[in-house]
């Protein structure tokens, strides 16, 4: 049986350099988003996405991608839907949370976003018959 590797501790520089590269690979690109913060009307609103829906990274201004909150560095992106959805009606100003890390213990969680490629637009994934 392989042993789980134990998160390396970094330092906070460390930490915000790979911060910043996690947003850096995917600005632009699309991304698959299983959950997005945005706003209706004067109101914070959290939607669980499922399907994810696909969007696109935007820029995002270095405060919010280098963004601590006690020991955790937790970052969160600005991003554009590509598709119209029901639960998205009369939101705006979307963002979605980056992976986040723990400076005390190098622990790392994933953003709420699907860490693999998003399909392509013509794939079945998108068409909603397949999962």
């Amino acid at each position: 049986m392989t042993p789980t590797p134990t998160p390396t501790r970094r330092t906070r520089e460390q930490i915000e350099a790979q911060a910043w590269d996690d947003y850096s690979l995917l600005l632009g690109d699309t991304i698959l988003v299983t959950q997005i913060d945005s706003y209706r009307d004067n109101d914070h609103v959290v939607i669980d996405l499922d399907p994810p829906v696909r969007c696109t990274v935007l820029p995002t201004p270095e405060a919010d991608v280098v963004r601590w909150l006690d020991e955790w560095l937790d970052p969160y992106w600005n991003v554009q839907p590509l598709e119209q959805r029901p639960e998205l009606a009369g939101t705006r100003g979307w963002w979605v949370y980056g992976p986040s890390y723990n400076l005390t213990t190098g622990e790392r969680t994933p953003g709420s976003w699907e860490e693999r490629p998003a399909p392509a637009v013509d794939s079945p994934m998108t068409r909603g018959d397949a999962r």
